[in-house]
């Protein structure tokens, strides 16, 4: 039994290992530009707003480039890069869950601009890899807003300004 367990155990892993899920590779040449970019524009403590997936009712994680923001410009993001969950502030778990929920809310269009703003997120990030769990967030549909406007534009990235009401 032990050893028909082995041979199963490494014909498994060898299948898993050779498994590769090109949607998962969420960073491209495109978003490192684009990351030189944020840190050379944008401020250092200004959140962004990413495309994320719930991939658990209470786990939002992001789906493109935009999620590797704080690894490689320091910025912040609506989606806790790396947190653990069960260990984290239950207050700062909520935060995170209110702001990519307000996010994803964006995807049907502006109008929900203004909560995403008062929330703290003041621009979003739509990576090249696109978001394989949904629509996404769409530059062309927001940009409808006149509280929204491009400030980078390259290589399938894209970023928008969210700016205060009456601007």
């Amino acid at each position: 039994m032990a050893i028909t367990l082995l041979i199963f155990g490494v014909w498994g892993m060898w299948a898993r290992v050779n498994t590769v899920e090109a949607y998962r590779h969420f960073v491209t040449p495109a978003d490192l530009a684009a990351m030189d970019w944020v840190r050379a524009n944008v401020p250092a403590d200004a959140k962004f707003g990413i495309n994320t997936y719930f991939w658990l009712p209470r786990a939002p994680h992001g789906v493109d480039g935009g999620y590797w923001l704080p690894y490689l410009t320091g910025n912040p993001t609506n989606a806790a890069a790396m947190l653990l969950y069960g260990e984290a502030d239950p207050a700062l778990v909520e935060q995170f869950i209110a702001e990519s929920e307000a996010v994803e809310r964006l995807e049907a269009g502006p109008a929900g601009v203004s909560d995403v703003y008062d929330l703290g997120i003041r621009y979003l990030y739509l990576g090249a890899a696109g978001d394989f769990s949904g629509p996404g967030l769409d530059a062309e549909l927001l940009g409808q807003s006149e509280r929204v406007r491009v400030v980078y534009e390259q290589g399938g990235v894209t970023i928008l300004e969210l700016l205060p009401a009456g601007s």
